[in-house]
């Protein structure tokens, strides 16, 4: 069966011969080095460990400098502002990690939405070209369907950007 068709699905359906590899891990292997430290750091800071290291950190510290053991000079005393600077720096680089890790994660969400999106519009065509054989089928062989009304409409055309505007209007109006 191999007839000549112009559309430009049925090719791309053709490039996809091997196994399809993880959208996720090929982008994984293309980041960069401050990409991967950020994602590492977000990994190691968002566990419970951390926040109970970050307490023992803070509680040793905060006890080393209040006077409460004899003979220990506090080396930051009340109000600690050595580890009141301390805190502000590690919270502005988690935050940096954390925001580069989430806009990597996101960019990596929209971009395997297109990919669905794109998938879906394939498949759409697809299954109209199958709609469109059974009919020729059906036709071919004489045979009244009783499905015949659902089958016409599967073989319209997909009017994708009626849908596109359904949909920014229905965002829109959120």
């Amino acid at each position: 069966m191999n007839h000549q068709n112009n559309s430009p699905i049925p090719e791309a359906i053709q490039q996809q011969d091997g196994l399809v590899e993880s959208l996720k891990a090929k982008l994984d292997r293309e980041r960069t080095p401050v990409e991967r430290f950020a994602d590492s750091a977000a990994r190691m800071v968002g566990n419970m460990r951390f926040a109970i290291a970050n307490f023992l950190w803070f509680a040793v510290w905060i006890i080393l400098n209040i006077e409460v053991i004899p003979g220990l000079k506090p080396f930051d005393a009340y109000p600690f502002s050595f580890l009141t600077m301390a805190v502000s720096l590690e919270a502005i680089f988690l935050s940096i990690f954390v925001l580069i890790s989430e806009n990597r994660s996101a960019a990596v969400s929209e971009l395997r939405e297109e990919v669905d999106v794109q998938m879906d519009i394939i498949m759409e065509y697809e299954i109209t070209r199958l709609a469109s054989m059974v009919n020729a089928i059906l036709e071919k062989l004489d045979i009244e369907s009783p499905v015949k009304d659902d089958l016409d409409f599967m073989l319209k055309p997909l009017d994708i950007e009626k849908i596109e505007d359904g949909l920014k209007r229905q965002v829109m109006q959120k």
